[in-house]
């Protein structure tokens, strides 16, 4: 009866342990589990973050993006004449699958030389801006290259006309070598007005994303009030109006799509 009464003593001791074990074993795996998915709550939150960082620089990329070919275009044709080349207007649309397409639209005289330079210069200007951005853009892709594929264009097209020929190119230079010195021209004084726009570019940038279609009016509006807040002085921007019947008159847009 003794004997019994120890075994059942030891058989109560040893199922409280054993139970107090589970107790303990659980309640270590409930921690185990609460931390796991504290990390993988942080995880994600960070990764959204960070997506939306990606988003945001996505935009701001392709913004200034249209807004190089705008301050080039606009540049050129308050040097040159409205009649050679001429800013339309600027877009920018995103849609639920985060592509963006960007579209800078302006015209020039397909007829005249310097028109068709000044267009080649105009479609440099989105690549030579990305130049200043100071985030990593090889994490974007141009697609589609419609910038590559205008600039081969005109290119092409000068050559056929003889365009320049004996002052940027010589007749015993052949089609690479021509086509190389016409970039070359042309990229240069894209260059030259993306570094006198550079302070200007990131908050047109700006602008373009909060209103995502700005006119050319409105852009000399912005530019002007930019240009002043940075002279801190008045100043007036001659607005130069075109009669197109008279002249050879090609619409041309740069449409950038970029991932």
């Amino acid at each position: 009866m003794f004997k019994k009464k120890e075994k059942l003593q030891l058989l109560k001791i040893f199922l409280f342990f054993f139970l107090g074990l589970i107790f303990i074993t659980n309640n270590s795996v409930m921690a185990m589990n609460n931390s796991i998915n504290e990390e993988i709550s942080e995880i994600t939150k960070k990764e959204e973050n960070e997506e939306i960082k990606k988003i945001i620089s996505l935009q701001k990329f392709c913004a200034l993006h249209e807004m190089g070919h705008a301050v080039v275009a606009y540049e050129l044709s308050q040097r040159h004449g409205t009649y050679l080349i001429n800013l339309i207007k600027i877009e920018l649309i995103q849609d639920n699958k985060n592509i963006v397409d960007g579209t800078t639209e302006f015209v020039f005289d397909k007829e005249d030389p310097f028109g068709n330079l000044f267009a080649l210069s105009g479609f440099y200007g989105g690549l030579e801006a990305e130049k200043t951005i100071k985030i990593p853009i090889e994490n974007f892709k141009n697609r589609g290259n419609h910038d590559e594929q205008d600039i081969e264009r005109i290119v092409q097209y000068i050559i056929e006309k003889r365009w320049f020929l004996e002052n940027f190119y010589s007749s015993t230079d052949s089609l690479e070598t021509r086509k190389v010195k016409i970039k070359d021209i042309a990229q240069q004084k894209t260059q030259e007005i993306i570094k006198q726009y550079e302070k200007f570019l990131s908050p047109l940038a700006d602008e373009l994303l909060q209103k995502q279609n700005i006119t050319k009016r409105e852009f000399e509006d912005l530019l002007e009030k930019l240009i002043n807040k940075k002279n801190n002085s008045p100043k007036n921007t001659q607005i130069k109006e075109i009669n197109q019947s008279k002249y050879n008159i090609k619409n041309s847009k740069c449409n950038c799509f970029i991932l």
